[in-house]
């Protein structure tokens, strides 16, 4: 293509009526720019792409050097399909540009007082000693009954810390008929 001729084509671009016409003009026309100064010698960039291994279908999306380096030919890290998705040099990414992934949901800080983690503290204390009293040697009906008697208090405590701490409760829409004792 002469240099008139691009100029020509780069006219009839600006004639288009709507953005998204004008849009897919100025794409194609970077991808004729991006070709033109490959074919100059200018350092190519790889275009960007959604890739999949056309034998085991699993994603490839390149990492590290080969995130920026132009090559065309891709190895499957699952099943080692080599393939060439197209002519020009690509690069296969998590998302195309343009586009991202959805944001993550902004974390709230949680911070922990040092109440909060002293009752966490004796509950994993008490854990720790019904945990022992298993190894002492008593009969299975006392052992039962004092699981019993202790793991309804433990089960309240670290829940009640939970929400306490996480600001949130998991459990209240659980109805209390789905657990035992209740809770």
């Amino acid at each position: 293509m002469t240099n008139e001729e691009l100029a020509n084509y780069k006219a009839l671009g600006a004639m288009l009526q709507t953005a998204e016409l004008r849009e897919a003009f100025e794409v194609g026309f970077a991808e004729i720019e991006r070709l033109r100064a490959a074919l100059d010698g200018a350092p190519v960039t790889p275009v960007p792409m959604l890739l999949w291994c056309p034998e085991c279908s699993e994603r490839h999306i390149d990492f590290g050097e080969f995130a920026t380096r132009p090559h065309h030919t891709h190895a499957c890290q699952d099943c080692g399909m080599v393939w060439r998705p197209a002519l020009v040099p690509t690069v296969g990414v998590d998302y195309l540009p343009g586009f991202k992934n959805e944001a993550p949901e902004e974390e709230t800080e949680t911070s922990v007082t040092d109440e909060q983690l002293e009752k966490l503290g004796e509950v994993v204390e008490r854990i720790d000693n019904l945990v022992h009293a298993g190894a002492i040697p008593m009969s299975d009906k006392l052992r039962v009954t004092a699981l019993g008697e202790a793991l309804p208090d433990l089960h309240s405590e670290l829940k009640t810390l939970y929400v306490e701490i996480a600001g949130e409760d998991p459990w209240a829409d659980v109805i209390a008929e789905d657990h035992p004792n209740g809770r």
